[in-house]
């Protein structure tokens, strides 16, 4: 779990670099990472979750980050917010990608499906960060 912290907060904020002028700073990018690790999760064990559990997950998860959206941008306008939204969704978008690579499936062994998503998820991860770093740096 602190892998996934550290890399969606890294991630994040390096997204929001890229793409905002607002100011990164705080664990926000973390936390939303960790939302995305949970959708990861869900990804991961598709086929191994009661499809009524994987319903309510979805649903769960999806007004979780709806809300945050919401809450995010009620108030002030985008424009004139202080909150990174970009660095949230770069946050929530990395721990989508590194939850693929790190997330263990239920029951241990993995079969077919979740070898391809962890392979996938190596491949996005890997792209992530090197094309995040190299647009910011070029």
């Amino acid at each position: 779990m602190v892998i996934i912290y550290f890399a969606t907060a890294i991630g994040g904020n390096l997204y929001g670099t890229w793409t905002s002028t607002s100011l990164a700073v705080g664990s926000s990018t973390a936390i939303n990472g960790l939302l995305g690790c949970f959708i990861a999760y869900i990804i991961v064990n598709w086929n191994r979750i009661d499809p009524n559990l994987r319903c309510m997950m979805v649903c769960m998860i999806s007004f979780v980050v709806m809300m945050n959206l919401i809450l995010g941008l009620a108030g002030k306008s985008a424009a004139q917010s202080q909150a990174d939204h970009a660095g949230h969704f770069g946050g929530l978008i990395s721990g989508v990608i590194v939850g693929m690579m790190l997330v263990k499936p239920n029951g241990g062994h993995p079969e077919s499906y979740e070898n391809k998503v962890k392979l996938y998820g190596q491949i996005l991860t890997a792209a992530y960060f090197i094309l995040i770093t190299i647009f910011i740096y070029a």
